[in-house]
């Protein structure tokens, strides 16, 4: 989310290689006891990061409903596809940046791999890719 954050904010300061766990220590030197951290076990996943004040059983609750909510599934892979055509836009010599709409819109530009899978797979007869 911070990368995210970042790309849609301050986008010169994006790396997209950026190391989490940089992240990690310091949001822990900045707030030090006032937030607590908290990992499931299996599958190993990104740390849970709550202030202290809210119970651990409270917080893992909410994290785990947005978790599997239809619609944060549906934004994060918007979010997945927006961020590879970003990056190919910004990669590319022929289109200016930030890309204009006319300049998205020319017959010779191809959908990005990624727009062009989810495409295949929502609009298939059988929820598989054509």
């Amino acid at each position: 989310m911070y990368c995210t954050c970042i790309q849609s904010h301050y986008p010169d300061f994006y790396n997209k290689n950026y190391i989490i766990y940089k992240l990690k220590d310091k949001l822990v030197k900045h707030f030090k006891f006032g937030i607590n951290l908290w990992q499931h076990k299996y599958p190993r996943t990104s740390d849970l990061v709550y202030s202290h004040e809210i119970p651990t059983g409270q917080t893992v609750g909410v994290a785990f409903e947005n978790a599997i909510s239809e619609e944060r599934t549906v934004i994060e892979a918007a979010m997945v596809i927006r961020h590879a055509d970003l990056d190919r836009c910004k990669e590319s010599q022929q289109l200016p940046w930030p890309p204009a709409d006319k300049d998205q819109r020319t017959e010779t530009k191809q959908l990005p791999e990624l727009l062009a899978t989810f495409l295949s797979f929502l609009y298939s007869k059988n929820g598989k890719p054509q």
